[in-house]
């Protein structure tokens, strides 16, 4: 008996009916499988039937140039978010076990991730062939979960009330369910303009639209691209889970000949932001886009631009107390500046995020001088979260994820000595104390945070280098006294992999440990600094080889006891994102640091790209508990400073 697993995600109506949205196979986590998933679920399936034998068919992931498979938790699979001796198990280890306590067979089959169909297993009455692996040749894979249109079209010749009211203009496919009437969602968006085959855009993708008139719906009708449908939004102000907006996700085993549905877990997603009671539109009643995270749960974070220094609107001081549009100024201009004692001039002798100095020298022995503008880059637009902090005294700051400010905090295993530190705004957190300096005085003064706020947008962002001193005083947003302590940060940490046989430093901590030749199956792919002086360009597609000893320009380099060549290929930037198990799929183990903490890959649903690091919930309780915050949906956020593990995009 074949089966395939598949998620279908749908929306609760004001009427308490569901509507389905899509389904997929290759489908997201979401849960933690020893809570929500029993596999003795099976035995309706197996029980009173000849079945002693189950096939599982999913993807491995192959690592490093030699293809050595690391066989923990596979590339698509379903698993938990804690995986230990006594805690819940990867889906295969669940049927693995479940086979045993029935003394059926159990054959794991791992596909290469790349495939696109499935090996052949031959069918028969003792045999249950399960598969979670994308397979082309099959109807509800190429068919169903590929095309929303054939989805949907198959749902409402079924039933027209199963899915939202929609409008496909297709000979073949097309119906219109929406009539004439107008949902009535009050202030909030009630239509969308969708595409036919899901992209991966989600800041621009499904189009938002507030339509008032039988007009403005017709008018919408008639300017759809060919691969466009409209679909009315729902929402419903008493389905609400911590405020937010919700959707479900069903968790089917879909098997035999007949195609009977065995449900395995149902879970509950809210968007990242709360509902308010207000909705801000463009000229064309399209929702503008820091409105999209309280309506669509997905969305991008764009991570593209690399490190970046400060947004369109960040404002710094001048030698002379006034301030200026940092994106105004010109090469060679100057900007006050901050000597910090303990702060090695040289960007090739610190790593921010490791570099911690002296918060008595700082305030007893700094000086006030200034820095010119050596480089200023305008990166790719930004899209995705600015952190807006307000501390004592109403004082507001406010910039990118990025940029690299100065804080004070207490000194490990110290109840009273302190310590400064430069940290992304990402995760700062309620409390904390920001080192600022007073323009009044010409001093540096103490803040405690009182509040953030997370905001979604798209904005102008920028790269800076200041020299020979590489901070700059990003100015308060309401008033023109204080200014933040704001490194340039003009190198990137990129991710980097070694290609061909060569053997690399840690990377972007500089620790000169080196690994042996032969465990790079395990560590080829390193987070490295470019950009910046002295480092290589981050456009550029690969470095050459050169001494490890340095670990700067040169991350990678070929033994001469190989024979063969060595190099770098490069990929994303290595920048602080969200860490929560909900943020995560395709979830697979592949290794601890030496602290102890599970080191994972993972994708981010609805994203591209392969990476690499900890689950932020797994901290929860351990003594890297301070590493994590939350983000404004709620979620955690991993401070990776804090921790032996480094965050990396890796594909």
């Amino acid at each position: 008996m074949r089966a395939v697993i598949i998620g279908t995600d749908f929306v609760r109506d004001t009427d308490g009916s569901f509507k389905a949205i899509e389904t997929n196979t290759n489908i997201h986590p979401g849960v933690d499988l020893k809570y929500y998933f029993d596999v003795n679920v099976l035995d309706t399936i197996t029980s009173g039937s000849s079945i002693n034998e189950i096939h599982f068919i999913n993807k491995r992931n192959l690592r490093s140039n030699y293809q050595q498979e690391i066989d923990i938790t596979p590339e698509s699979e379903l698993i938990s978010s804690n995986i230990n001796n006594t805690g819940s198990f990867a889906l295969h280890k669940s049927l693995e076990s479940y086979c045993q306590s029935k003394g059926f067979t159990f054959n794991h089959i791992l596909l290469d991730p790349n495939s696109m169909t499935i090996p052949h297993i031959e069918d028969s009455e003792n045999k249950l062939i399960i598969r979670i692996s994308y397979d082309v040749t099959a109807l509800i894979d190429d068919t169903y979960a590929r095309d929303n249109w054939e989805f949907l079209k198959l749902m409402y010749d079924s039933n027209p009330s199963s899915i939202p009211a929609t409008y496909i203009n297709d000979t073949e496919l097309g119906f219109d369910s929406i009539g004439t009437t107008i949902r009535n969602n009050g202030v909030h968006p009630n239509y969308m303009v969708k595409k036919r085959i899901t992209p991966a855009d989600n800041h621009i993708w499904p189009i938002m639209y507030k339509i008032n008139t039988l007009e403005e719906l017709n008018t919408l009708k008639s300017v759809l691209a060919d691969d466009e449908y409209i679909q009315e939004y729902i929402l419903n102000n008493s389905d609400l889970l911590d405020g937010r907006l919700s959707h479900y996700r069903n968790v089917d085993l879909i098997y035999g000949s007949n195609l009977d549905v065995l449900n395995l877990w149902n879970v509950q997603f809210s968007n990242a932001f709360e509902l308010d009671t207000i909705c801000d539109y463009d000229d064309e009643n399209k929702i503008q886009i820091w409105e999209r995270p309280k309506y669509i749960y997905k969305y991008n974070n764009n991570e593209k631009t690399g490190k970046i220094s400060a947004d369109g609107s960040t404002k710094v001081f001048l030698p002379n107390n006034t301030l200026t549009l940092l994106s105004s100024l010109n090469l060679n201009d100057s900007v006050k500046s901050i000597v910090i004692p303990d702060l090695p001039l040289n960007e090739a002798d610190v790593d921010l995020s490791i570099w911690s100095g002296s918060y008595t020298n700082l305030m007893q022995n700094f000086q006030v001088s200034s820095s010119a503008l050596l480089d200023i880059v305008k990166k790719q637009d930004y899209t995705g979260f600015l952190y807006n902090i307000e501390c004592t005294d109403g004082i507001k700051f406010s910039d990118v994820s990025h940029a690299m400010i100065l804080k004070k905090e207490l000194e490990s295993g110290s109840l009273n000595d302190h310590i400064i530190k430069f940290v992304p705004y990402s995760t700062i957190k309620q409390n904390d104390t920001l080192i600022l300096f007073d323009s009044q005085t010409n001093g540096l003064v103490e803040k405690q945070v009182q509040s953030i706020v997370i905001s979604y947008d798209n904005v102008e962002v920028y790269a800076v280098n200041f020299e020979e001193l590489d901070l700059f005083l990003t100015s308060e947003e309401t008033g023109n006294r204080y200014g933040l302590l704001t490194h340039n940060y003009s190198y990137d940490c990129k991710s980097v992999t070694c290609s061909g046989n060569c053997i690399y430093g840690w990377g972007c901590t500089f620790s000169q440990t080196f690994y042996s030749f032969y465990n790079l199956t395990l560590t080829n792919v390193r987070c490295l600094r470019c950009g910046g002086p002295g480092y290589p360009p981050c456009s550029a597609a690969g470095f050459n080889t050169g001494n490890p000893a340095t670990c700067l320009q040169f991350p990678c380099f070929s033994p001469s006891n190989t024979g063969y060549p060595g190099g770098v290929i490069t990929a994303g930037y290595c920048n602080p994102v969200k860490s929560d198990i909900n943020f995560k799929e395709n979830i697979k183990l592949v290794g601890k640091s030496e602290s102890g903490l599970n080191i994972y890959e993972f994708n981010y649903k609805d994203e591209d790209g392969l990476y690499e690091g900890v689950i932020a919930n797994e901290l929860i309780g351990t003594q890297f508990e301070n590493s994590i915050s939350y983000d404004a949906d709620g979620y955690l956020i991993v401070d990776y400073y804090k921790i032996d593990v480094q965050f990396k995009k890796i594909k």
